[in-house]
């Protein structure tokens, strides 16, 4: 065998192997898609909206300083996480009441 041709098989090969991956990950969600009320995709929208509103409160009570630790690049995201939740006010801890009592169900 050549090299063009062992070029062309391996190329070929992971052509497909990508393909694969693609076709599974869509055929999932339209399976899930499919098995999910209209209700039940207005609650999870309803949720999701809620949470993107609670992500944005959170974001815009941080201070300068947790903002710094954030941006802090040279240590590692658990670090970065320890630091944070150390500097929390009692209302960061909190977070909202809908948010907690989600969590709660969710247990």
């Amino acid at each position: 065998m050549t090299l063009k041709n062992i070029m062309l098989i391996i190329s070929f090969i992971s052509l497909m192997l990508f393909n694969t991956t693609l076709f599974a990950q869509d055929s999932n969600y339209n399976l899930i898609k499919k098995e999910v009320t209209q209700k039940q995709i207005n609650l999870l929208q309803n949720e999701r909206t809620v949470m993107k509103a609670n992500r944005e409160a959170f974001k815009a009570s941080l201070t300068k300083d947790q903002l710094a630790i954030l941006r802090n690049k040279t240590i590692s995201k658990n670090q970065i996480r320890k630091q944070l939740v150390a500097t929390f006010s009692r209302n960061q801890k909190d977070g909202p009441e809908s948010a907690n009592s989600f969590k709660k169900n969710q247990r």
